[in-house]
């Protein structure tokens, strides 16, 4: 799986691209086991980003954490009603 920050970014979108480049500035920085971690919620919010347009009063980045936070939310309720299952 490619990361999200390596697609291209509209040219005409400069706040977005430096969101993304800071993004990526910080993701070069982390191991590799946290890159993957990374990549993953930022893969997991791909499907939101079309809609950024109706959440323009949130920067990109905030946005981006804001999908991030809903996107593990669900996961965590997912999670936790397996573990309600349970006997």
């Amino acid at each position: 799986m490619d990361s999200f920050l390596a697609s291209p970014l509209e040219p005409n979108r400069f706040p977005l691209n430096c969101d993304m480049h800071t993004l990526a500035c910080f993701r070069r920085t982390m191991g590799k086991d946290d890159q993957e971690i990374l990549d993953d919620l930022l893969y997991s919010v791909r499907h939101h980003w079309p809609f950024r347009e109706n959440a323009a009063h949130l920067t990109p980045l905030e946005l981006l954490l804001m999908t991030m936070m809903v996107e593990q939310r669900k996961e965590m309720v997912r999670l936790m009603s397996l573990v309600e299952r349970k006997p």
